[in-house]
């Protein structure tokens, strides 16, 4: 025992002031020798001051070594530690001031390090925590803590789009992004798995202005309630950075915006469109029964004055033209936008099959032809029903009432498909073969309506 500094043993501590020494300057040799110092069951040395010094211990056997701590700790807040030997750890070390300078270190324990202490030592690769914000650094045989590099980015504006897709739109400054090379963002919408986007690429739009607008679609109508949650990160967060530096986390939805503008100035049309998104939104929560205890209208009582009186829907039906043997119906999915389903017969026949392909023109909202050019593998053939189906995607909420012509041709260019059809319409149809669900179906025709008087106000369409 007398070649040791000291044991502690459960419960005792042992504490080092300044100007305190505790000098072990021989080196021993033995094939029994005990550890210089050894903490169990829970004691501690405090270092708080002053210097301890292991020296050196030579031995054959490989358990014994310079300081071994069980299930204790060393607290070590100001002055030096120096271990000659091997520092065996499943206990805690814990160097918040002072410097360690350590000869080797097996932990299976806990070591924390903070402020403008080090630890140093040749062994690399340890698994060292330090306070929130700050990464651990290793570099010339010494541990130290820096602070995280910050990203301070905030929203400095948002809005939503309705004239193709349900999209959120939300607005940052550009000089948050200067100087910085590769940031990225995670965007995750309500429960659907998260997704990484690079600053400046897809769903970015960087102009020359004093705003930069991240654009996020996806966001279907039931899910308009929904948080849509984003962060960035300082480099590529798919790639496991350990310490990764991200900002805050940003929660919006479309929702929040919708009572953002109902509560602001802005025009009774924008309102009116809000509004009637919000019922939309609650009417494909209850028709999907999806979070049907969080309805997105439930808040629409004080905004009375937007509702509208009697539905907007009108009764419109589908006109065939050319082709009526060949048509089999119509569906409609609510997504991010609005989607028509065509549904055709005989198509998937060896006549026919993949050799068609198809085009839809409408006046949009805007008073703009629109053109929807189908090609060949967009045709789905279904050879259990025999029914071939396309879609017209990226149809917007304000082109409800649109007349589509829909024109399908064979592969000689002849047209033996043609008719013309409507949202509006197929609302016409649908709520006549299945009237409980009309409340969705008005909603939808309602959003439309509303939709369409909102974009023509703010994009000054007569």
């Amino acid at each position: 025992l007398n070649t040791q500094l000291f044991n502690i043993f459960a419960g005792g501590i042992a504490t080092v002031n300044a100007g305190g020494l505790v000098n072990s300057e021989q080196a021993f040799t033995s094939s029994d020798l005990a550890n210089v110092i050894s903490i169990w069951g829970g004691g501690e040395l405090n270092i708080n001051g002053g210097k301890v010094v292991c020296a050196i211990v030579e031995h054959t056997e490989g358990r014994h070594s310079g300081v071994n701590v069980a299930d204790g700790a060393i607290n070590m807040t100001a002055g030096e530690f120096i271990c000659g030997g091997n520092l065996v750890l499943s206990g805690k070390l814990s160097v918040t001031g002072g410097s360690a300078d350590i000869a080797s270190i097996e932990s299976t324990g806990d070591i924390y390090l903070e402020g403008d202490a080090t630890i140093t030592t040749p062994t690399e690769g340890l698994s060292i925590t330090a306070p929130a914000g700050y990464n651990v650094v290793y570099a010339a045989g010494v541990y130290s803590v820096e602070e995280k590099p910050q990203i301070n980015i905030e929203i400095s504006g948002r809005s939503i789009s309705l004239d193709t897709y349900l999209q959120l739109n939300l607005y940052f400054e550009k000089a948050d992004f200067a100087g910085v090379e590769e940031i990225y963002v995670v965007i995750q919408i309500g429960d659907h798995d998260a997704y990484t986007v690079k600053y400046g690429e897809t769903g970015w739009n960087v102009g020359t202005g004093i705003e930069d607008a991240l654009n996020i679609t996806g966001i279907a109508a039931k899910e308009i309630g929904d948080e849509i949650k984003i962060q960035f990160y300082l480099g590529n967060p798919d790639d496991e950075i350990e310490d990764e530096t991200a900002s805050d986390l940003i929660t919006y939805s479309i929702k929040q915006y919708a009572y953002t503008v109902l509560g602001s100035k802005l025009s009774t049309e924008a309102k009116r469109a809000m509004y009637d998104l919000l019922k939309y939104g609650a009417a494909a929560q209850i028709y999907f029964n999806y979070k049907t205890d969080d309805l997105v209208d439930a808040g629409l009582g004080e905004y009375s004055q937007y509702s509208r009186s009697e539905n907007a829907i009108v009764d419109k039906y589908k006109e065939i033209l050319i082709g009526e043997e060949f048509d089999w119906g119509n569906t409609m999915s609510l997504d991010d936008s609005l989607v028509l389903n065509y549904y055709f017969k005989t198509f998937h026949t060896e006549q026919y099959r993949g050799k068609l392909t198809a085009k839809a023109t409408y006046i949009g909202w805007n008073n703009k032809l629109h053109t929807i050019n189908i090609d060949s593998s967009e045709f789905l053939y279904n050879d259990a029903t025999g029914e071939t189906m396309i879609a017209l995607k990226g149809l917007s909420g304000g082109d409800v009432a649109s007349d589509i012509t829909l024109e399908v041709y064979d592969e000689n260019g002849n047209v033996i498909y043609k008719s013309i059809y409507s949202i509006e319409a197929y609302l016409t149809a649908v709520i006549a073969k299945r009237p409980a669900n009309a409340y969705l179906y008005q909603a939808i025709a309602n959003y439309g309506e509303a939709t369409a008087a909102y974009l023509r106000k703010i994009n000054n369409v007569q």
